[in-house]
């Protein structure tokens, strides 16, 4: 029984990491200069204040987001990591999509935030 709760621990935490190397390499194209830039241009050309502090605190919860992850218990977050695991990681290979394209700034802020979302579903209330 106790070999089954590690295994079972450990495949989470396998797939934690995984999902963490992921965020962070989306990190890196969500916080490069072409895609600030871009929200730059259209703040710019549109004035919409709103999109842009939307666009600045997204960055920033998807940062929070990914240290919680991180930083949680593996036992706290397993049973909804294993739940969700399907979807951050179609959420996250969405988000990579998104950002590569970069035509939409709403569709890539829509897609930064269902990530964020979804991981902060699987650390609620961890430890």
């Amino acid at each position: 029984m106790t070999s089954i709760i590690i295994s079972r621990l450990t495949n989470v935490d396998n797939i934690r990491n995984n999902r963490l190397r992921e965020l962070e390499e989306t990190q890196v194209d969500l916080d490069s200069v072409r895609t600030f830039l871009k929200f730059k241009k259209e703040f710019e050309i549109d004035k919409d204040e709103v999109k842009w502090k939307r666009y600045l605190e997204a960055r920033k919860d998807y940062i929070l987001c990914k240290r919680k992850l991180q930083d949680a218990s593996i036992g706290s977050i397993a049973e909804r990591l294993e739940k969700l695991n399907g979807d951050l990681e179609s959420g996250i290979a969405n988000l990579k999509k998104e950002l590569a394209k970069l035509e939409n700034t709403i569709t890539v802020l829509q897609t930064i935030e269902r990530v964020i979302g979804i991981v902060s579903r699987i650390v609620l209330l961890a430890r």
